[in-house]
């Protein structure tokens, strides 16, 4: 008995052209533009760990609550090719991030409650940027003006408060 090859089978000549279209293999390139945000994120979780941890001792939970809001506020808000954050403690204990971009320091700060605040400030010691929230708040304005900041070659405006201009039907 002879198998006979129906089209589409492998064994049907011309397979191995139709299975590459049908089914391409993943570009190196959007491999690593996945890798490159993974890699930022990686790196984070590795600085806020070394923040929490001491060796040979648990973590406690308390002691992750600001940690785990800065790592959320950062994978909403990292993007390929974006510079990776300098984590450290501020002041009062609070967990923050840094980064210097095109001359602006970006300091987002989050605190265990789940409050936090982003500031910027250029090399003159300007405020370019302020946004902060509480708790039950979106920090959606801080995460713009920070995406902003952080990819200036882009032509993102930074938000502004301005009066409401009072348009009426």
């Amino acid at each position: 008995m002879t198998a006979v090859s129906a089209p589409g089978d492998r064994g049907h000549p011309g397979h191995g052209q139709r299975w590459s279209a049908l089914n391409p293999e993943p570009r190196r390139a959007d491999h690593q533009v996945v890798t490159q945000r993974r890699e930022l994120l990686r790196g984070v979780e590795q600085q806020l760990l070394a923040l929490v941890a001491l060796p040979g001792q648990p973590v406690g939970a308390s002691s992750l609550a600001g940690p785990r809001h800065l790592y959320r506020l950062l994978a909403a808000l990292l993007a390929d090719g974006d510079p990776e954050p300098e984590v450290g403690l501020d002041g009062d204990g609070d967990v923050r991030c840094r980064w210097q971009v095109a001359g602006v320091e970006v300091v987002l700060t989050v605190d265990d409650g789940g409050s936090g605040w982003l500031w910027a400030h250029d090399a003159d010691g300007a405020e370019v940027a302020y946004e902060e929230w509480r708790p039950a708040q979106e920090p959606r304005a801080a995460l713009d003006a920070a995406a902003a900041l952080l990819r200036p070659r882009t032509s993102v405006a930074l938000p502004r408060t301005e009066a409401p201009l009072g348009l009426t039907r």
